[in-house]
């Protein structure tokens, strides 16, 4: 019981921080705008909050109207959320006791405003859009559902991908996943082999859990005498022997664009996560998958803890969109053309490991 305690802390602790510039609204330009759509993925807990980090207003499944003041612009109409089975839709009157539950509002809501993220209901002001129930700035979860990148994740995105193409047949989909959502998107794509992808950006993805935990400095302490890898299938959906984005690699088709961003200073998933996937698709020859280093940025910051980083993040983003014909902005990808030519092609160049 003090394990599960223990290990529930530390996901919430991790959660927060998981889960401020003010940002002008990138121009997206392309002849062919209109066949390209967009899914984010997300990390734990927030789904449409989250997705609000990278573009600056949209429209939510419930009809809300999602609204970041800072943040970066790279997501673009139409878009779809994936959302994973460990969050609930219920109306919070429906749910049970279960502090989780409550607690999982309240992070939502204080990283909201961390964020400048807000959700203006509809109806009348301070009434949420289905009366007292689930709305875009609120997520229960479950937290003994929650899969790291596994069999339910995979599920989950192919499930919002299979909706988001029954909703615009006539596309071409760029995935767009942070951390445990960037994570999933290569055992997606190895077991769906979808064939509408046009590219995929992937935010601070983990490798394996193993990996993760032995160079995370936010879990490392606590491994060291909980051994979280044999306590995690225990309290959550994963699985040690399940699927992982390291060893879905070698069935991801090599003609889609993928670009891997990660940071120094993430203490969540450690750069070293990027850096073991970057060498296994150079390892397998894989040439149109890039790596963009952060150096100031912490896990949830990407798009808002370091100028430089910020900058580096949302123009080296377009260069990379431009480069290969997704929809971009232009004053943005020339702004990061200098830094796109110098991760094209880094896969083949990752050191060894030491």
């Amino acid at each position: 019981m003090l394990k599960k305690l223990i290990l529930y802390t530390l996901l919430i602790f991790s959660c927060i921080h998981l889960l401020i510039e003010n940002s002008s609204a990138a121009v997206f330009q392309h002849q062919t705008d209109k066949n390209f759509s967009y899914i984010f993925v997300p990390g734990i807990i927030s789904m449409e909050t989250q997705t609000a980090k990278y573009i600056p207003e949209f429209v939510g499944s419930f009809g809300e109207t999602v609204v970041c003041s800072g943040g970066i612009h790279t997501l673009n109409q139409p878009i779809s959320t994936c959302t994973f089975s460990e969050i609930s839709i219920q109306p919070l009157n429906n749910q049970s006791r279960n502090p989780f539950v409550y607690l999982g509002y309240w992070i939502t809501n204080m990283q909201n405003k961390k964020y400048g993220v807000s959700v203006q209901r509809s109806g009348q002001p301070g009434q949420d859009a289905i009366g007292s129930g689930y709305t875009a700035e609120k997520h229960a979860f479950d937290w003994t559902k929650i899969n790291f990148a596994q069999e339910s994740d995979i599920n989950a995105l192919f499930k919002a991908y299979t909706e988001h193409i029954e909703k615009y047949p006539a596309t071409k989909v760029v995935l767009y996943g942070v951390s445990r959502g960037a994570a999933v998107i290569c055992p997606f794509l190895a077991k769906y082999q979808p064939q509408n992808i046009g590219g995929a950006v992937l935010e601070a993805p983990f490798d394996s859990i193993p990996h993760l935990l032995k160079h995370s400095s936010k879990t490392s302490f606590f491994n060291s005498f909980l051994n979280l890898n044999a306590l995690l299938p225990k309290v959550t959906g994963y699985d040690p022997n399940g699927d992982s984005p390291i060893k879905s690699i070698e069935n991801i088709s090599k003609e889609i664009p993928i670009l891997i961003v990660a940071s120094d200073l993430d203490d969540v998933v450690p750069v070293e996560c990027a850096e073991s996937l970057m060498r296994r698709f150079g390892k397998l020859g894989y040439h149109k998958v890039h790596f963009l280093r952060l150096n100031k940025s912490t896990h949830s910051g990407y798009a808002y803890d370091d100028a430089a980083d910020r900058t580096k993040y949302e123009t080296v983003t377009h260069a990379f969109y431009k480069h290969y014909g997704l929809p971009y902005d232009e004053t943005l990808a020339l702004q990061g053309a200098d830094e796109w030519k110098k991760i094209s092609g880094q896969s083949t160049l990752m050191p060894p490991v030491n």
